[in-house]
């Protein structure tokens, strides 16, 4: 099976604990987003599986930055575990902090759609991945 994959980035990303200064990437919003989508892959047995679908990822950013307690949950274990990996191997964040300018943990989520498209049909067949924060597309011939 020959597919050409394309990610498209979509979406924010969704910050779940409040700070006075919130967490980032370094970089900001728009460089996650281009790391993630340079960095995602669309797993191929998940592609021969013809497995398609959202997976929602939690992870926290530590006092230093770092990513920790990195969860994915989707119904195909494929995605999942490809959304984990990648989220893992995301480079150091700059803290939140509170309102004394102290770092704080916090927590963060983010949504991705795979999505396998054949004539561009893709987002009418998983309406979910108008909400997606990145969007990770198989193309078959």
């Amino acid at each position: 099976m020959r597919s050409i994959v394309f990610v498209f980035v979509l979406g924010l990303l969704s910050f779940i604990t409040q700070a006075q200064s919130p967490a980032h990437y370094a970089g900001g919003r728009s460089e996650m987003l281009k790391f993630l989508a340079k960095n995602t892959r669309y797993p191929t047995a998940s592609q021969e599986e013809n497995a398609q679908g959202i997976v929602r990822a939690s992870f926290t950013v530590g006092k230093d930055g770092i990513i920790q307690e990195a969860k994915a949950n989707g119904e195909n274990s494929g995605l999942s575990e490809e959304v984990l990996r990648v989220i893992q191997t995301m480079p150091k964040w700059q803290a939140a902090k509170d309102k004394n300018g102290q770092p704080i943990i916090s927590t963060h989520e983010l949504v991705f759609a795979f999505v396998i498209d054949s004539k561009n049909a893709a987002i009418t067949r998983l309406p979910e991945a108008e909400k997606a924060d990145l969007v990770v597309t198989t193309y078959r011939d």
